[in-house]
């Protein structure tokens, strides 16, 4: 387990997380439009920390949880603990 700290709540991460071509696939279903897949994502990344997790990202004015954060939040995890990980922002040769 990795131990980060994002938005000033620790996480343990499986390091070996992102070594499993069914979230990575899931992933790039994601990026290509179907959002839905967010929710098992997040859920597979984050196991029991969810909760905790929309609570830190939970927009006090309005109660909700903003996708845009959610889905920062899980890019800032997986650039500490899948550094090398291919993601579709990024251009290959």
């Amino acid at each position: 387990m990795t131990d980060i700290n994002i938005h000033g709540m620790t996480l343990s991460i499986d390091a070996n997380l992102f070594d499993d071509f069914e979230l990575v696939a899931d992933i790039a279903d994601m990026e290509a439009g179907q959002t839905l897949k967010v929710v098992p994502i997040v859920r597979r990344i984050v196991g029991d920390h969810y909760q905790d997790m929309l609570d830190v990202l939970r927009d006090p004015a309005t109660g909700r949880v903003p996708l845009d954060a959610v889905s920062q939040m899980i890019v800032e995890i997986m650039q500490e603990v899948a550094p090398n990980l291919p993601r579709s922002s990024e251009q290959t040769d």
